[in-house]
């Protein structure tokens, strides 16, 4: 299991070994807000990615990187895969997906993206109150901290509200900002 430094697990996440999923794939990934139709990272069709990749453009969400449950006895070639695309400094992302992707090693991704916790924040001039996230609610109960939260100047730390983007929900209608 590797959890990043800003998750903080609100029960402990050694359940997740035993779940069936992880139990029959070896994998479980959480996806990330980003998806190609509305991404900053430019993980869509057009992309030089696949090409590079030698891979068709697959279309999912893009991973968090930030919690992952992996059997490494199981999966050494896509871990071996990912720190070989992970040579260069430029973020963590999606290796993992790709790797897996790549090698045709399965995997479990979370249903949906994870939600937001934070609070709604009343503005003055803005009749509607605005939704400052702190925390993305991850699926099973495992929060990814955001580090811009805190630099927001809060005095009081607690969520007041949840945004979740639902499966029901076209893909049309998602937007991450």
């Amino acid at each position: 299991m590797f959890l990043d430094a800003e998750n903080s697990p609100v029960r402990g996440p050694s359940f997740l070994f035993e779940t069936p999923r992880f139990v029959k794939m070896g994998t479980v990934f959480w996806p990330n807000y980003w998806h190609p139709k509305n991404t900053m990272f430019y993980i869509n069709p057009d992309s030089l990615l696949w090409q590079l990749l030698d891979m068709p453009f697959i279309d999912m969400f893009e991973q968090e990187s930030g919690q992952l449950v992996i059997d490494r006895r199981r999966h050494a070639a896509p871990l071996h895969l990912t720190l070989f695309y992970a040579f260069h400094p430029r973020g963590d992302t999606d290796l993992f997906r790709f790797a897996w992707l790549n090698l045709d090693f399965p995997f479990f991704t979370m249903e949906s993206p994870s939600a937001i916790a934070g609070a709604y924040v009343v503005d003055g001039e803005n009749p509607f109150p605005d939704f400052q996230n702190g925390s993305d609610a991850m699926v099973d109960a495992i929060w990814t901290k955001s580090l811009h939260f805190y630099a927001q100047n809060f005095t009081n730390l607690s969520f007041g509200g949840i945004e979740k983007y639902f499966n029901s929900l076209h893909l049309k209608a998602y937007n991450y900002k």
